[in-house]
């Protein structure tokens, strides 16, 4: 999911799943004109952590977006209330994983850890959270993985094969094959072969390729760039 590609409609949805007292505003990039600074709660539905789901995704991100136009790709949409299903954006803002982590620590919600257990447990939740996004049809890719949480491709292709993070994969409901297919079986290697030669060979442009396998610009760009799939394109 790419915040980009959301439409007016998308926006007239989310607004109607919040319980708020707000004006909305046409101007450019913003869209709320925020009148009191109480919880907006989101009605829509919920994980299993008390936070609001829009189209399979945080419901946090979606008002962060939306407010202030800035797409919070790699970085946690945190709340300052600590209330799980407010979207005011002006109870919202971007941190890091440990930004995320040291504000739990601090609000008391996780045991006072040092060393390397605060840092073997923050990335074992990071890792489980990625499995249960897959799980949850959040990505679409693997590059959709990267892109979303800021780790390399290489990365979590060692996470799907099973060489890193076996405490994680351990304790999954599902085994491994399941998240790894859901992510991976979408683009075939024949497809992959075919878009490098239409984009060079055929002069496709990157916008009908999209188009044509339903993925994403950045997707194409890096086959055609050589900067995933790299065994088989090698020699190409």
């Amino acid at each position: 999911m790419k915040f980009k590609d959301l439409t007016q409609q998308d926006f007239q949805k989310f607004l109607s799943l919040i319980d708020f007292n707000i004006i909305i505003t046409n101007k450019a990039h913003h869209f709320f004109n925020i009148k009191d600074d109480a919880c907006w709660k989101f009605t829509g539905s919920t994980d299993k952590d008390g936070y609001g789901k829009f189209k399979s995704h945080p419901a946090q991100r979606f008002s962060y977006y939306f407010y202030n136009y800035i797409d919070p790709i790699g970085l946690f949409v945190c709340h300052s209330c600590d209330n799980p299903i407010c979207v005011n954006p002006n109870h919202l803002w971007l941190g890091t994983l440990q930004d995320n982590e040291d504000d739990k620590t601090k609000k008391g919600r996780r045991p006072i850890m040092t060393g390397d257990m605060v840092s073997n447990k923050m990335s074992s939740l990071f890792v489980r959270k990625m499995f249960d996004d897959i799980d949850n049809d959040v990505y679409i890719d693997i590059q959709d993985i990267s892109d979303n949480l800021g780790i390399s491709i290489e990365n979590i292709r060692f996470i799907l094969n099973g060489k890193q993070w076996k405490n994680v994969i351990t304790t999954l409901p599902h085994p491994l094959k399941y998240y790894k297919d859901k992510v991976t079986s979408r683009l075939l290697q024949n497809d992959v072969i075919d878009i490098y030669n239409k984009y060079h060979h055929q002069k496709r442009t990157t916008t009908e390729l999209m188009i044509e396998y339903n993925l994403s610009r950045q997707t194409i760009r890096n086959i055609c760039n050589k900067d995933c799939w790299k065994e088989i394109l090698k020699d190409l």
